[in-house]
């Protein structure tokens, strides 16, 4: 899916219906970054979609509470944000709370099933339509784990296993 056929299929905040997803959508994704990470240096010289990503891992560290993270390959840029939302976390190979998937350029279909994730977890995906090969791998997501939320913005991909929740898919773009 191209930038266009994207922002074509997708909604912006006012066209939620699901009180969850409008307060997730609210508090976490359409939140700015706190004051102390707005001009940091670090971020700021993370690419757009490596940006997205680092604030994503932060503020669902943040929101959620998530102690247990798993970050896949050997991506240290990324692994200090899950620390800054939840001073608690540590990383760990298995049943993780937030299971985080950067894009490399070489994994484009990388095999996550081994990691698992706890009951409430979450999975983030980088670059999720990078390529044909990753947005096919990325589509199968859903069939294969079936998260009970599927949050697409372009960028950055989220599986959300809480219960409780309508199963639903969600194409967004923020405003």
């Amino acid at each position: 899916m191209n930038r266009l056929e994207y922002w074509l299929k997708s909604w912006t905040g006012h066209n939620l219906h699901s009180p969850w997803m409008f307060r997730f959508y609210n508090d976490v994704l359409a939140s700015g970054m706190p004051e102390e990470y707005r001009g940091n240096r670090e971020l700021r010289e993370a690419g757009r979609g490596r940006r997205a990503t680092a604030e994503l891992i932060y503020k669902t560290m943040n929101y959620f509470g998530y102690e247990r993270v798993t970050v896949m390959g050997t991506d240290a840029q990324l692994r200090p944000w899950a620390q800054r939302g939840n001073a608690r976390a540590v990383f760990v190979e298995r049943e993780a709370d937030l299971l985080v998937v950067p894009y490399s350029g070489e994994d484009k279909q990388p095999q996550i099933r081994q990691v698992g994730i706890r009951k409430g977890g979450m999975i983030i995906v980088e670059r999720p339509h990078s390529d044909r090969l990753r947005e096919v791998w990325w589509n199968g997501l859903y069939d294969e784990f079936l998260p009970v939320v599927s949050v697409d913005m372009y960028d950055v991909g989220m599986l959300i296993f809480r219960e409780g929740l309508h199963p639903q898919k969600f194409i967004l773009r923020q405003e």
